[in-house]
């Protein structure tokens, strides 16, 4: 089965700046301490997934519609891999999302939405 891409909104819609992160998914360093005061600090893993968050605003009903049946239809509520573009640097990863975009109407009354997502890479082989 092919890896989709993630959805595409008419006109062209991209996440606000204001707001958008991207971090390590988690601190992948263990860091125990030992009666005697000392540290013996070492990695978990060799490699730690991306993670995203960022809010899309003023997106029209339908660009709403896309991204949500994108979530619940394409990608299974969130259980499987798509392709997206990170937009600060152009690099496409394999991803999911970590919870269920939140959706809500812009609170100056024109109708258009705000849409919440959360994603996180998705490390291995999906080709």
């Amino acid at each position: 089965m092919a890896v989709p891409d993630f959805c595409t909104f008419t006109p062209s819609h991209k996440p606000e700046q204001d707001g958008f992160h991207r971090e390590p998914a988690y601190d992948p360093v263990h860091r125990p301490q030992f009666e005697s005061g000392s540290e013996a600090w070492r990695s978990r893993v060799t490699r730690v997934p991306w993670a995203w968050s960022f809010e899309y605003r003023g997106l029209s009903t339908s660009n709403r519609n896309v991204l949500m049946t994108f979530w619940s239809d394409t990608v299974h509520n969130g259980a499987s891999v798509f392709h997206w573009t990170d937009p600060t640097d152009n690099v496409a990863y394999y991803v999911r999302f970590t919870s269920q975009p939140v959706d809500d109407l812009e609170p100056d009354g024109t109708g258009l939405w705000r849409v919440k997502v959360q994603l996180q890479q998705a490390l291995g082989t999906w080709e």
